[in-house]
């Protein structure tokens, strides 16, 4: 995941702005929001790329457990369906 969001962000020639967002998803595996993140080019370079991309998973994984924790019904939902 994370070589994908940098392999991303860094397609732009010449970059004028780079970013890029991953899912937050449910308990069941759909998508149930997301995060992002933009800066001019010049501020997010291949190294800060490095540096925020595994802050970004970090941050994710821990709403999607807070998710399984607090909304579980979520996961029973969409066996039922």
């Amino acid at each position: 995941v994370e070589r994908d969001v940098a392999a991303a962000l860094r397609r732009a020639d010449p970059p004028i702005a780079s970013g890029g967002g991953m899912p937050v998803r449910s308990p069941d595996g759909r998508p149930a929001a997301g995060i992002s993140l933009a800066a001019g080019a010049e501020r997010l370079d291949d190294s800060r790329i490095a540096e925020l991309v595994p802050c970004m998973v970090d941050s994710i994984r821990a709403m999607e457990q807070q998710l399984a924790r607090e909304a579980p019904h979520l996961a029973q939902a969409a066996r039922v369906q």
